[in-house]
C-alpha cells in the first residue's frame, strides 16, 4: 500500500483521497452488475445494454452510499468503459451551466444535475468536424414568434458521431450557425433542444435520429454515437445559450465580451484528457511491466532459467518511458485542471485574460497527451508479443477505445496549427516592442526569453546529462529557435516544409512540459517517516528526469540543426575524439537511468494502485500467474462450451459430405476415371508429385480397364516422370515400354523412343533393346577413367565410349615425355582411323616450348594430322609460344566451318 507521501504524488488530496478511491473500487468490484468476465464475448448491442445497466447501478449506489458528485465521477472513471453518460457529464452539463442564461439554468438545471434529463453535445457534422466555423446546421431567428428554427439544409449538415445521441439522450446542446433577420450569418452558437419524448422516449417530430453503427476495431462499443437531421424544428428563443452572446427580441445581436468565450466547454474536455491519458499510460505500463517480469525467453541464466524479458534492453527501453509518461501526465493534468478552474472563476466575472493562454496550452497538451497515449498503448501491447494480441491481454480494447482521441475535441494536426499561431503571435508581440522584455511573456511562451540577450544560454559543454536544468534549457532553447526561424520564413514568404506545424508545435509543447516537470521535481518532498519512503521518493524524482531526457532525444535533430550542441561537439574534439556523436552520451544516460529504475519498475507501477478488476488483464494479474489466467479466460469462450460446434450440422458436415456423397454414387469405373482426370489436371498444372503417382497407381489397379485407357494413363505418367529429372528416366522408360506392349501401333510412343521403324520385341541383347539416347545419357554420367572399360565390352558400347571420351581432346606438348608420346599417338591414330578422328569435336593444344627445332618438328606433325579431324568445331592453342600466323591459316584452310578459334 502507498504511504501518505507516495499517494500524494498520484492523488490530488493525498491519502484520504486514495482511501476513498479504494472503498469505491471495492464496492464496484463486488457488485455483479460490474462483472467483466463476459465482456469480451458480448455483441455491441449487449455491451450497450450492459453499459446502461452499469450507469443505472452507479446512481443507485450513489443514493445508497451517499456519494458526492466527485465520488460518483470517480466511480464512473473506475469502470474502464466508454459509457453513454460520459458526454452528459463532461460536455453537455458543463457547457449548459457555463454558457446558459440564468433563466435557462433555473428552468432546466436541476433536472440536468440529477439526470432527469440525459444530454449530448451535437457539434460534429457529416461534412465538417474540427472546422467549427464551417458547420452547416442553421438556427434562424424568427422575431414574429420569438423562436429559433433549427434546420439541416444538406446531407453533410447532418450531425454525426454524437456520443449518446443514437438511443440514449433526451436533450442536447446543438452547435448551429445563428442566422438573423435579413439572412445575416453570425457564425456558430449553442442551442438547447429536446430530442425525445419524455414519456415514451420516442424521437420528436421533425427529427431523424439513429446510431451511426460500429466503430473501427470495435472501439467505443458501449456508446451509441448517433446522427441527427433537423427539419425546421422550432425552439423557444430562451433556449439559446446566451450567457455571453445574445439576440434581442427584435433580432439584434449582442456581442460577447470575448470572441472565444464559447470555447470554455471544449477546454474543459481537453484539460481532462491530459489526466485521462496519464492514467491510461499507467494501465499500459502496469500490464506490460508485470508481464515482461513474468515472461522468460531467450538465453539461459546462471539459475538455469531463461532470462526475464524485462531484462533485455530492447524491452525496458520501450516500457520504462511509458511509466515515466504516466507519472508526468497524471501530475500535469492535475495542474492543468487547477488552472482551468481558476480561469473559469475569472470568466464567470467577465475576465477573459487567461482564455487565450489556456486555449494555447490545452491545444498543445491535448495533442501531446493523445498522441503519446495511442503510441504508448500500442508499444506496450507489442512488447508482450503474440499474447498481446489477445483480447484477454486488455490493452487491445483500451487502444481501440482511445484511438479516436487524436481526432475528437480537435484533430491533432489542426490543433498543431493553432499552437503555432499562438507562438507566432507571442513572438511578434515580444519583438514589436521597442525594448523587448521577458516580463511581458505568458507562462506558455516564456521560452522566448532565451532569444533576448540577457537570457541567451551559455555554450553547453556538459556531456554527462546529469543536470535536469540542462535538459529543460535545451528544450526551451529548441522551441525558441524553431519559432524564430518559422517567424522569419513567414515574414519573408519563403516556402515551408509540410511538417513545420507539427515540429514547431511539438517543440513548443515539450518546452512547456519540461518547465512543468522541473517544477514537479522541485515540489516532491525529499523527507518522510521511513527510509523506504525516502528511497521510493528519490526514485520517483529520477523518473520525471528520465522523461526530460527522452524529450531531448526526440528533439535531437532540431538541436543539432540549430547548433545547440556545438559546444558538446567542440568539447569532444578537444578530448581527441575525431569521430563524435553528441547524442551518444544522451542515449547512454537514458539507458543508465533505465537500468537504475529497472529494479523498482514493478513497485512504481504497483503504486498506481490498480486492482486486477480495474485493469482486467490476464497478462497483468497482480499474483503473476499470467498463464493460468490466460488459460482460464479461454475456457470461458462460448465456442468451447460444446465439443462439437453448432456450425457442424449447418455447414461443416455439408461441406465434407458433398464430396463423399458424390463419390459414393459413382460406379467403380467412374471413380477410376475421376482419379485419372484429377491426376491429368494436376500434371497439366505442373503439380506432378507423390499424390499424382498415388492416383495413377490406384487407377491402374482398377479391374476391367480398356487398353486405350491404360495406355493413356501410362503415357501421362511417363511424360511426367520424364520431365521430373534424371532419377525418373528409367521409370519413364518402363511406362513407355508398357504402352508399347499394349499397343505396338501407338504413334505417340514412337516419338518418345525415337525409332524410324516400329519396334518389335525380339530376344536381343539389352544394349539393343534400350534406346541409344538412354545409353548415351548413362555414359555422360560415368567418369572418363571408368568409361574406358566400355571400349572392351561390345561395339555398341565402344562407339558410345569413343564419342564421350574423345569428344574433347586436350594434348600437352612440353618437356614431359609421357604427355609428348600420348600426343603423338593421338595424331598417328587420327591419320590411321577416320572413324576415331570424326569423333573429336573440340581440340585443345597446350604448348610449353621455347622457339627452336623441336617446336618446328611438332608443328609439322600437327599440320599433317590436322585435316583428319574433319568433325572439328572448336580449336584452342594454349601456352607458349603463341600460335604463328601460318598455323592460323592452316587451321582455317582445313576447317572453314570452325565455330570457335581460341588463342591464349
Amino acid at each position: 500500500m502507498l504511504g501518505n507521501s507516495q499517494s500524494s504524488l498520484l492523488s490530488a488530496d493525498g491519502r484520504a483521497e486514495w482511501d476513498k478511491r479504494d472503498k469505491i473500487v471495492q464496492v464496484l468490484e463486488n457488485d455483479p452488475v460490474f462483472d467483466k468476465s463476459h465482456r469480451e464475448f458480448m455483441t455491441r448491442t449487449e455491451r450497450y445494454k450492459r453499459a446502461l445497466s452499469m450507469i443505472n447501478r452507479i446512481y443507485e449506489l450513489q443514493e445508497i452510499n451517499r456519494w458526492t458528485a466527485e465520488e460518483t465521477a470517480l466511480a464512473i472513471a473506475s469502470l474502464d468503459e466508454a459509457l453513454p453518460i460520459t458526454l452528459h457529464n463532461i460536455a453537455f452539463q458543463p457547457v449548459f451551466f457555463s454558457q446558459g442564461s440564468p433563466s435557462l439554468i433555473a428552468k432546466y438545471g436541476p433536472l440536468i444535475a440529477t439526470r432527469g434529463i440525459l444530454g449530448c453535445y451535437l457539434q460534429t457534422e457529416l461534412g465538417h468536424g474540427t472546422n467549427v466555423a464551417r458547420l452547416e446546421t442553421t438556427a434562424t431567428f424568427l422575431p414574429e414568434t420569438q423562436e429559433f428554427e433549427i434546420h439541416s439544409p444538406t446531407l453533410t449538415s447532418s450531425k454525426w458521431w454524437i456520443g449518446a445521441l443514437g438511443k440514449t439522450s433526451t436533450h442536447g446542446v446543438v452547435q448551429a450557425k445563428l442566422i438573423l433577420p435579413g439572412g445575416k450569418d453570425m457564425g456558430p452558437h449553442l442551442f438547447f433542444i429536446q430530442l425525445r419524448n419524455m414519456d415514451n422516449h420516442k424521437v420528436l417530430p421533425g427529427l431523424v435520429i439513429g446510431d451511426i453503427g460500429p466503430k473501427a476495431l470495435a472501439g467505443y462499443a458501449p456508446t451509441d454515437n448517433g446522427f441527427a437531421q433537423f427539419d425546421r424544428v422550432r425552439i423557444p428563443k430562451e433556449n439559446m445559450l446566451s450567457k455571453f452572446a445574445q439576440v434581442t427580441d427584435d433580432g439584434q445581436y449582442v456581442q460577447p465580451p470575448h470572441a472565444k468565450l464559447s470555447y470554455g466547454g471544449m477546454l474543459y474536455i481537453r484539460a481532462n484528457m491530459v489526466t485521462g491519458a496519464g492514467w491510461l499510460m499507467a494501465k499500459a505500463a502496469t500490464v506490460s511491466l508485470r508481464y515482461a517480469t513474468v515472461r522468460r525467453q531467450g538465453e539461459t541464466g546462471p539459475d538455469g532459467l531463461e532470462k526475464q524479458t524485462i531484462t533485455y534492453p530492447s524491452v525496458y527501453i520501450r516500457l520504462l518511458p511509458i511509466l515515466s509518461h504516466a507519472y508526468v501526465f497524471i501530475q500535469l493534468g492535475r495542474s492543468l485542471l487547477k488552472s482551468f478552474n481558476a480561469m473559469s472563476k475569472r470568466l464567470a466575472s467577465g475576465d477573459t485574460s487567461l482564455l487565450a493562454e489556456m486555449h494555447a496550452t490545452t491545444s498543445g497538451l491535448k495533442v501531446m497527451a493523445s498522441s503519446l497515449g495511442v503510441h504508448d498503448l500500442e508499444v506496450a501491447r507489442r512488447s508482450m508479443g503474440g499474447h498481446g494480441y489477445s483480447a484477454f491481454a486488455g490493452l487491445g480494447r483500451l487502444y481501440a477505445d482511445y484511438l479516436p482521441s487524436v481526432t475528437y475535441e480537435g484533430d491533432n494536426f489542426v490543433l498543431d496549427q493553432q499552437v503555432v499561431r499562438a507562438a507566432l503571435k507571442s513572438f511578434k508581440a515580444l519583438f514589436s516592442s521597442p525594448i523587448p522584455s521577458a516580463a511581458t511573456l505568458s507562462p506558455s511562451s516564456n521560452y522566448l526569453r532565451l532569444l533576448l540577450p540577457p537570457h541567451v544560454p551559455q555554450e553547453i559543454k556538459d556531456t554527462s546529462w546529469h543536470d535536469p536544468a540542462l535538459a529543460i534549457t535545451l528544450l526551451e532553447w529548441r522551441a525558441a529557435r524553431l519559432v524564430q526561424e518559422h517567424a522569419r520564413t513567414v515574414a519573408n514568404k519563403e516556402e515551408e516544409d509540410a511538417s513545420v506545424n507539427q515540429r514547431v508545435a511539438k517543440a513548443v509543447t515539450e518546452a512547456f512540459i519540461a518547465v512543468q516537470v522541473g517544477s514537479i521535481m522541485q515540489d516532491i518532498p525529499l523527507t518522510g517517516p521511513t527510509r523506504h519512503a525516502v528511497y521510493k521518493l528519490y526514485t520517483l524524482v529520477r523518473e520525471p528526469y528520465h522523461y526530460l531526457l527522452t524529450l531531448v532525444e526526440t528533439g535531437l535533430a532540431d538541436l543539432l540543426a540549430f547548433g545547440l550542441l556545438d559546444g558538446i561537439s567542440t568539447d569532444l574534439r578537444a578530448q581527441g575524439q575525431s569521430s563524435y556523436d553528441p547524442g551518444r552520451a544522451l542515449r547512454l544516460r537514458i539507458n543508465a537511468l533505465c537500468r537504475e529504475l529497472l529494479p523498482n519498475a514493478i513497485g512504481l507501477s504497483d503504486a498506481f494502485g490498480f486492482t486486477d478488476w480495474e485493469i482486467y488483464s490476464a497478462l497483468g494479474v497482480y499474483n503473476g500467474k499470467v498463464y493460468d489466467a490466460l488459460w482460464a479466460r479461454a475456457q470461458a469462450e462460448p465456442l468451447n462450451q460444446t465439443e462439437v460446434t453448432v456450425a457442424y450440422q449447418e455447414s461443416i458436415k455439408p461441406i465434407l459430405g458433398r464430396v463423399f456423397d458424390a463419390l459414393h454414387s459413382l460406379t467403380q469405373h467412374h471413380k477410376a476415371n475421376f482419379l485419372l482426370d484429377t491426376a491429368l489436371t494436376l500434371i497439366q498444372s505442373g503439380r506432378y508429385g507423390p499424390e499424382v503417382e498415388n492416383y495413377l497407381d490406384v487407377y491402374l489397379k482398377t479391374p476391367n480397364l480398356s487398353k486405350v485407357d491404360i495406355a493413356r494413363a501410362l503415357l501421362a505418367r511417363g511424360n511426367a516422370r520424364k520431365s521430373g529429372g534424371e532419377s525418373l528416366l528409367a521409370k519413364a522408360q518402363q511406362d513407355f515400354q508398357a504402352v508399347l506392349k499394349l499397343d505396338p501401333s501407338n504413334r505417340e510412343i514412337q516419338s518418345h523412343l525415337r525409332r524410324d521403324k516400329q519396334i518389335r520385341f525380339v530376344a536381343a541383347p539389352a544394349s539393343q533393346r534400350v534406346p541409344l539416347e538412354v545409353w548415351e545419357r548413362i555414359a555422360y554420367q560415368i567418369p572418363r577413367h571408368h568409361l574406358r572399360t566400355w571400349l572392351f565390352v561390345s561395339s555398341f558400347h565402344r562407339d558410345i565410349a569413343v564419342r564421350q571420351i574423345f569428344h574433347t581432346l586436350d594434348l600437352y606438348f612440353g618437356e614431359e615425355p609421357e604427355n609428348l608420346n600420348r600426343g603423338l599417338d593421338i595424331f598417328d591414330r587420327a591419320k590411321a582411323d577416320p572413324v576415331f578422328a570424326s569423333q573429336v569435336k573440340c581440340l585443345r593444344l597446350h604448348w610449353a616450348y621455347e622457339e627452336g627445332d623441336m617446336l618446328d618438328l611438332m608443328a609439322r606433325i600437327f599440320k599433317t594430322a590436322l585435316p583428319e579431324f574433319k568433325a572439328l568445331v572448336e580449336f584452342e592453342w594454349i601456352g607458349y609460344p603463341e600460335m604463328r600466323a601460318e598455323m592460323v591459316q592452316a587451321v582455317l584452310a582445313s576447317h572453314p566451318n570452325l565455330r570457335g578459334l581460341g588463342l591464349m
